[in-house]
């Protein structure tokens, strides 16, 4: 009797595992899928992590990959992240709910953009009312929208913060068509977003190159410490790598597509 039942517990324990790994397999292959069709790079990841790709979308370096909260009974999000110079507003935008209702009697700001039922459905904060409520126009309320009924569930999550745009949908997309629908989506929620913010730019050449210590590379967003090349037209300083993996320079307006390389510190000669 005891063999029959820890038979069944391996039974169990061997099927759980073979539907796991299926079930990584056909995550990292619609992630794959994902990274050819935008012409991008594919992180697989592994049995304790979860696939990422990364590409490049008009002047915004585009990471989609997948956030976990909670302990013991975790809660997925499939979420895209734009990082973009063109993104400098501060905004949120997510479904009302209970918690949100309370948190508005308890003085929470909640910001109006004159769409009453755009308004009643969702929480907003930022910065400036009045650019929100250009941010925030009729088809920018459209996309959100499509994001907040897909998948049938409600929880989109949708933020402007320090250069970049992140938009979160509930739930470990793993099935192909419905991963490239949901990035379809959130690529044309950012082209529309920054259609209004991109009114008024003007490039302006900079004359002298800044110092490489003192910036960030606009592709990656991490400090510049080594492997440094700017642009030969604006100045702007880059990782060569993010360089060659983009193909031009990030900075909105230049489109320069080639480099200079630092000049080597000439060595003093001291006599003898």
């Amino acid at each position: 009797m005891e063999a029959i039942f820890f038979l069944l517990i391996l039974g169990v324990v061997v099927a759980v595992l073979v539907y796991a790994a299926q079930q990584r397999a056909e995550l990292r292959s619609s992630y794959e899928r994902l990274a050819s069709r935008y012409g991008g790079r594919c992180e697989p990841g592994g049995l304790f992590s979860t696939p990422s790709v990364r590409f490049s979308h008009d002047d915004a370096w585009v990471t989609i990959d997948i956030s976990v909260t909670g302990g013991k009974h975790k809660t997925y999000y499939t979420q895209a992240r734009f990082c973009s110079p063109r993104l400098g507003i501060r905004c949120e935008v997510y479904p009302e709910g209970l918690w949100s209702r309370v948190g508005k009697l308890m003085g929470m700001v909640d910001v109006e953009i004159g769409s009453p039922d755009f308004d009643r459905r969702y929480i907003i904060s930022g910065s400036d009312p009045a650019t929100l409520r250009s941010l925030l126009n009729p088809v920018v309320q459209s996309q959100i929208e499509r994001l907040h009924g897909f998948l049938g569930n409600s929880d989109i999550y949708v933020a402007f913060s320090r250069g970049t745009l992140l938009v979160k949908k509930r739930s470990l997309i793993s099935n192909r068509t419905l991963l490239q629908q949901f990035v379809q989506m959130a690529v044309e929620l950012y082209d529309q977003a920054v259609q209004d913010l991109d009114e008024g730019i003007e490039f302006v050449r900079r004359t002298e190159a800044p110092k490489a210590s003192e910036v960030i590379c606009q592709i990656c967003g991490e400090p510049i410490t080594s492997q440094v090349v700017f642009c030969r037209r604006c100045k702007t300083p880059h990782h060569l790598d993010c360089w060659q993996y983009y193909g031009a320079c990030s900075t909105y307006g230049c489109r320069e597509t080639r480099y200079l390389l630092p000049k080597p510190r000439r060595r003093r000669h001291t006599p003898n």
